[in-house]
Parts: C-alpha cells; sequence; structure tokens
C-alpha cells in the first residue's frame, strides 16, 4: 500500500498517516523486546531485566493492556473509517494470523506495520507461490 489515495477513499491518505503515526513509536518499542524473552513465570525478571529500558518504553508509548488489546481498537481511536484502509488490515491480519483486526492483538500488527513499512522494504512472494 504505497499511496492508499490510488484505491481509498477521499480521506484514507489523512487516516493512514494518523495510523502509522500510532503504529510507529509501539513498533519500535516492541523491536526491542525480543518475543522471546516476553515470559510469565518466576523467572520473567531475568530474561526481561536485560531488555528494561526497551520494556519501560514500550510500557510509555503502550500502555500494557492495550497492547495485547484487538488491532480494531487502535483503528477506532487513529479515526481509521476507510473501507479499503479497513478490509487492506483485515487481510494483512487474515495473512498473518487467520483472524481480522478485530481479534489480531495489536502488538502484532504495530510490530508488522512499523517492519512493513520502513524506508527500503519491499514485499514479494516467491515465483510460483
Amino acid at each position: 500500500l504505497d499511496d492508499p489515495r490510488v484505491l481509498g477513499g477521499p480521506g484514507a491518505a489523512a487516516q493512514f498517516k494518523a495510523l502509522m503515526a500510532r503504529v510507529e513509536p509501539l513498533g519500535s518499542a516492541i523491536f526491542g523486546v525480543p518475543s522471546a524473552a516476553v515470559r510469565e513465570d518466576a523467572f520473567a525478571a531475568l530474561t526481561l531485566g536485560r531488555y528494561a529500558p526497551s520494556l519501560a518504553t514500550l510500557l510509555l508509548v503502550g500502555p500494557a493492556p492495550a497492547l495485547s488489546r484487538p488491532f480494531s481498537e487502535v483503528l477506532d481511536q487513529c479515526g481509521v473509517t476507510d473501507r479499503f484502509l479497513r478490509n487492506w488490515l483485515d487481510m494483512i491480519c487474515f495473512l498473518l494470523q487467520g483472524a481480522t483486526t478485530d481479534d489480531a492483538p495489536t502488538t502484532l500488527m504495530a510490530y508488522m506495520l512499523s517492519d512493513f513499512y520502513k524506508d527500503g522494504v519491499v514485499l514479494d512472494f516467491p515465483k510460483g507461490g
């Protein structure tokens, strides 16, 4: 989705820009805390301790309860109402997790959208599938 104005409605570009302004700081913070370090046992402090600065940033940008909430809530908060954008993001969620934005966690989509839309990134598929 290089230019949402091509397929989206009149407000699509502004809505996408507002969404990315919210998602990029989340994605940057999420990149700093490897998923392998996140655990829910007595030793969580040991693995997360070395990522304390990144974790603190993530929780400030988050906050934590919002990060596990459905991504559709972020879309609503950012005013993303364009039908094409909503369908595009639902498709990305489905391809990644077999769910829609109503079910996919914000962490997943913040990470992926931040990664997809970095400068110089291309999305390609192997020839033949």
